[in-house]
């Protein structure tokens, strides 16, 4: 049997800085201090596992990668950049949806992504050597029922 993740955390040198980031880019509350520096993060969702930001003082690395489900993947990577972030990965299809990806302004990399039978694709670029949507699989399938 496979073992689930429990918990993620972002650690960075400057927490409070991403707490901002954090709050606008996906709506999250972000907790007061800890004893151990870690501030526990309610994505505002029964949804999805708990986690938090640490702060770091380079002892620690600092880094995280996640995906976060959002409604529209070209939307949340634009925003992430007005933001302060940068995109990394544009959208690309996969075989169950899309997924881009972007650094936020402490050079954490995360990813976003658009589950099959969410809002459209809007262009996203097949992954490479990846199936497309419009190939063969399970967003195939979905799409084909909705048009």
């Amino acid at each position: 049997m496979g073992q689930p993740v429990v918990h993620w955390e972002i650690t960075a040198r400057d927490p409070g800085r991403l707490e901002q980031f954090y709050r606008e880019m996906f709506d999250w509350s972000v907790g007061r201090d800890a004893p151990i520096r870690h501030r526990p993060v309610d994505t505002g969702t029964e949804v999805g596992i708990k986690g938090g930001i640490a702060q770091t003082d380079g002892s620690w690395p600092s880094g995280a990668l996640f995906y976060v489900q959002v409604d529209d993947v070209r939307s949340s990577l634009a925003k992430a950049e007005q933001l302060g972030a940068s995109t990394l990965v544009p959208p690309v299809e996969t075989d169950d949806g899309t997924i881009g990806i972007f650094r936020d302004p402490q050079g954490v990399v995360v990813g976003v992504v658009q589950k099959c039978g969410q809002a459209e694709d809007h262009g996203a670029a097949p992954a490479r050597g990846g199936p497309s949507l419009a190939g063969p699989g399970p967003c195939a399938k979905v799409r084909a029922s909705v048009t």
